[in-house]
């Protein structure tokens, strides 16, 4: 079965507390764009030193390690990081490469402060063994 789901790994003192994640089209599907839309609350202002640690696997294999700035992470997506606390939305767009294989991804996105206090930390899981109908 084709999908996706998330888990906020989170902490009650993280920089954003997410709320909700919404994707459409809904399962994401290889060759097309996907859009992302996050909601929360932002409890202080990143730093421009905070980024973030991906790591994707295939089964207990992991394919990708790679760390980034997040302000860099949201460009890539088409983002900005937010500037003030309080409630905030992004709205993250890209293509998803065509050569995606029918599998089932673990995706983890964990974010840190400059001073490396947590900042959010996300678990995904991309299943496109099946395409969706």
């Amino acid at each position: 079965m084709a999908g996706w789901s998330y888990e906020d790994r989170g902490l009650p003192t993280d920089v954003f507390l997410i709320d909700s994640i919404m994707v459409t089209p809904d399962p994401p599907r290889p060759g097309l764009d996907v859009a992302i839309k996050v909601g929360g609350q932002l409890r202080e202002v990143p730093d421009t030193d905070t980024y973030v640690d991906i790591t994707v696997k295939l089964g207990l294999i992991k394919i990708l390690q790679k760390r980034q700035s997040l302000s860099e992470f949201l460009a890539e997506w088409g983002a900005s990081m937010p500037t003030k606390t309080g409630p905030f939305a992004l709205e993250l767009s890209r293509s998803l490469p065509r050569e995606i294989p029918p599998a089932k991804f673990k995706i983890r996105v964990d974010g840190y402060t400059g001073t490396e206090e947590d900042a959010f930390c996300l678990e995904f899981t991309a299943d496109f063994t099946k395409p969706s109908s």
